[in-house]
């Protein structure tokens, strides 16, 4: 599935063999592509329903991938049928049909000039094509396995591949010479792929002096940061466990780190930690054992196997309040002790923070409400609608009199599959929003407002990010250069205090 550049179209390459195409406005199937020598192309709603209800024609196999040209009028697909076929999407034709892969096409792309296609296969093969003519300009071997996934650099020079043999592999699009080749695990040796790295953040907290960072990564690794220096300060392990979560307790002595095995954990950090930077590697691996023995505990809240996908510990450092996967809310002492269930998010439950006075909650979740929860009562105390999609982020004002969110994937179109890519601004006391501020093209995956309050500032998947005065409501710094879409509104949203 792709949308169109202009936001009003979706593409998807079908199950049945063919391309379809639906007005995203009217939610209404346009056109249904064949291959060229099948049934005819329709175009227009009667013809395509007429089409969808004919089964798959004779002869067409599932498609496996499907991308689109920067323009919008040409797309390229994959299927099991071992073919790559180009297809003219203003003109409702297949343009051209591409062979050579044995075995189904398992990914497709297209190199940012929109000169060449990129395929991948379950033969291990990794081809090259002109878009112009359909003659097949490389075929780079090296895969042990199928190639799941491809993709072209920004400036178009390399080709990243991955495949069922656990490599990354990176080529030279020119030449067809492997660059370099990473195994699973393993830190990217060569400095000509510094874009790829198998070490991504999936957590990060900031310690309260905003002297240090503590990172979280699906390899089971906490790492201490320098933010001052730019360095790494230490490492310490959890077995392999994903860390999905992280936070800090406000004297900085202590962090908290969540799971993908549903364990909550609390680490001891000192300064010794300071000094890894300077050891030799065998000296550092010592001391991250020895930092591994220093976890003070570790919790599974009772019948939880959930990962844990967010934290937060309360302004007197006495309690921690987590989410999980099933969107589950707990509020626990520091010790892993005193365990409660708050309530849950009909999905999982991506942020969790506590209000400066310690006696609220407010969550996240992937069912696109922010919710406050009653730490004395222990009891949901107001759900605030008015996302559309999922919920990534959420923030209290220094003062607390307000809660800031922000929700997933951005833009018109994805509006309608599941995501608004907006910042909101909520009263705490009353549950009203507001504002709803829009700028961001995708979606919008953090928030922070700074310690004097004034300002707001956002990070999104559209590689943007954007400083917005929290009383003026408006755009003052960041965003993409010529960008003056950013924009505030108040409209009338529901909440339900309870």
């Amino acid at each position: 599935m792709a949308l169109t550049p202009d936001g009003t179209q979706a593409v998807g390459g079908c199950a049945d063999g063919t391309v379809r195409v639906w007005d995203l406005a009217t939610a209404r199937e346009q056109a249904c592509l064949y291959p060229a020598g099948h049934a005819e192309s329709t175009e227009g709603t009667e013809n395509a329903e007429n089409a969808e209800g004919s089964g798959r024609a004779p002869g067409l196999t599932a498609m496996t991938s499907l991308v689109l040209a920067a323009d919008g009028r040409q797309g390229v697909s994959g299927g099991y049928d071992g073919l790559v076929r180009v297809w003219d999407l203003a003109g409702s034709r297949e343009q051209a049909c591409l062979s050579g892969h044995h075995g189904a096409v398992q990914a497709v792309a297209l190199t940012p000039d929109g000169r060449q296609v990129v395929s991948g296969g379950a033969d291990g093969v990794v081809r090259l094509w002109d878009l112009a003519d359909g003659t097949e300009r490389a075929a780079l071997t090296g895969h042990t396995g199928e190639v799941s996934t491809v993709a072209s650099t920004p400036d178009g020079r390399r080709v990243v591949t991955g495949g069922g043999d656990g490599m990354l592999r990176i080529w030279e699009r020119e030449t067809g010479e492997e660059q370099a080749h990473i195994r699973p695990g393993e830190t990217p040796a060569t400095s000509q792929a510094p874009f790829v790295g198998p070490d991504r953040m999936s957590a990060l907290a900031v310690a309260p002096d905003g002297r240090w960072a503590a990172s979280g990564d699906p390899s089971g690794a906490l790492r201490i940061w320098d933010l001052a220096g730019g360095r790494r300060l230490g490492c310490l392990t959890s077995d392999g466990v994903p860390v999905w979560a992280v936070a800090v307790t406000p004297d900085g002595r202590r962090i908290v780190t969540g799971h993908g095995d549903g364990t909550v954990r609390l680490w001891e950090r000192d300064r010794e930690q300071d000094r890894d930077a300077g050891r030799d590697r065998q000296v550092a691996r010592e001391h991250t054992r020895r930092r591994r023995r220093r976890a003070l505990w570790e919790r599974l809240f009772p019948g939880r196997e959930m990962a844990v996908t967010a934290l937060a510990v309360t302004p007197d450092g006495q309690r921690i309040v987590c989410g999980d996967l099933d969107g589950t809310i707990w509020v626990a002492g520091l010790d892993g002790d005193r365990q409660r269930q708050l309530g849950r998010h009909r999905h999982w439950a991506s942020a969790v923070a506590v209000t400066p006075d310690g006696r609220q909650a407010v969550s996240g979740g992937g069912d696109g409400t922010v919710r406050l929860w009653d730490l004395i009562r222990s009891r949901e105390q107001a759900r605030l609608t008015g996302h559309v999609g999922d919920v990534r982020a959420v923030a209290v004002s220094p003062d607390g009199s307000e809660i800031v969110s922000c929700g997933g994937a951005g833009g018109a179109a994805a509006r309608g599959l599941g995501g608004d890519g907006t910042i909101r601004i909520w009263d705490r006391a009353s549950g009203r929003q507001l504002a709803c501020l829009t700028g961001h093209t995708r979606g919008v995956a953090g928030v922070a407002i700074t310690p004097d309050g004034t300002e707001i500032v956002s990070v999104s998947e559209d590689h943007t990010i954007r400083v917005w005065d929290r009383r003026g409501l408006r755009q003052v710094r960041g965003g993409a250069p010529g960008d003056h879409s950013a924009a505030a509104s108040h409209p009338p949203v529901s909440s339900a205090r309870r």
